[in-house]
């Protein structure tokens, strides 16, 4: 199987240079609506820690978010549809709240109708967030997607971004000293 590199943002912007701009168009998708995801564990919850979540009621608990601690493994993803009134480029943002790994970040690799655009998109980092907060993919620059008129997908699946060399290193670490092991117990077992 031959591997080709993913372009670059800016090779990605040069291929739709003479295109317009929609940048005035805001839309709001809930992410506790998905349309699929590949996991039961990438479940709907309640967030009543605040008002700023969305929908929201002070007698009723009302489904108000997706994923949390439950979204954690390389592969989990959520899939959903957005639909744009013109073509054009599009800023695409985030709320979320990552307060399960205080001083890190988590990391989502971001498909639209199916591809990762761009080299950027293969791991874009959620820092650890307390409280809820908006994020462009980009972040202070943000990202602008070409998209055509009409429906579209937006996936976030989760990956170990940056971490997958630490993690590779820690499992050969381990299998080493597995290795290690064995030999000690077969030579000193009687």
């Amino acid at each position: 199987v031959a591997v080709t590199k993913a372009l670059s943002y800016e090779e990605y912007l040069e291929t739709f240079k003479n295109k317009g701009d929609s940048s005035k168009v805001k839309e709001v998708y809930q992410a506790e609506n998905p349309k699929s995801r590949t996991s039961q564990a990438v479940i709907e919850s309640s967030d009543t820690s605040t008002a700023s979540v969305f929908p929201v009621s002070d007698r009723l608990t009302v489904l108000n978010n997706i994923g949390g601690e439950s979204w954690s493994l390389p592969g989990q993803s959520a899939t959903w549809e957005i639909t744009v009134p013109q073509d054009g480029f599009y800023e695409i943002y985030f709320r979320y709240r990552q307060n399960f790994t205080n001083g890190l970040y988590t990391s989502r690799r971001i498909h639209i109708d199916g591809e990762v655009l761009f080299e950027e998109l293969k791991a874009v980092k959620f820092p650890y967030a307390a409280d809820w907060k908006n994020i462009a993919l980009g972040e202070e620059t943000p990202y602008k997607f070409y998209l055509t008129k009409g429906t579209h997908t937006l996936t976030a699946e989760a990956t170990l971004g940056d971490m997958c060399e630490v993690v590779n290193s820690a499992n050969n670490i381990i299998l080493d000293l597995n290795k290690i092991y064995r030999n000690i117990i077969s030579i000193t077992s009687s």
